[in-house]
C-alpha cells in the first residue's frame, strides 16, 4: 500500500535511522518461514521470491534453513542431482561450504540465484 507503514519506515528517524527500518520491512526469520509454509500450504509452490541484493538473498536462504519442502521422491532425486553435480568440481571446490550448503537447500526444495 503506497504511504503505508512500509513506506514511512524507510525514512530515517533519530531511533535508528533507515537503515534498520528498511530491514525490518524486508522481513525477519518468523516472517519468510511463515510465507514459505503459507504458499506450500496453499498448493502455491513451487514459487519465486525476489530480492535486488545479494547479501539479502544469501541471508533469506540462510533463514529458510529449518524448511523441508520435498516429498522423499523428490528429496531423492535432489540427492542424486546434487552427488552428479559436485562429481564434476575440483575436489577443493566441492567441499567450498557454499557448495555444501546449496547442495543441502536443493535436497529441501530451496534454491537460490543471484546475479
Amino acid at each position: 500500500k503506497k504511504g503505508g507503514p512500509a513506506a514511512k519506515s524507510n525514512s530515517s528517524s533519530s531511533r535508528g535511522g533507515s537503515k534498520q527500518m528498511t530491514w525490518q520491512v524486508q522481513g525477519n526469520r518468523q516472517n519468510w518461514t511463515s510465507l514459505v509454509k503459507f504458499l506450500d500450504r496453499e498448493g502455491l509452490t513451487p514459487a519465486v521470491v525476489f530480492t535486488f541484493s545479494k547479501k539479502k538473498c544469501e541471508e533469506v536462504a540462510h533463514m529458510l534453513r529449518t524448511l523441508d519442502l520435498n516429498t522423499a521422491a523428490e528429496k531423492s532425486s535432489a540427492h542424486a542431482f546434487t552427488l552428479q553435480t559436485v562429481a564434476r568440481l575440483s575436489p577443493n571446490d566441492s567441499t567450498l561450504p557454499q557448495v555444501l550448503n546449496v547442495c543441502e537447500m536443493v535436497k529441501r526444495g530451496i534454491g537460490v540465484h543471484h546475479g
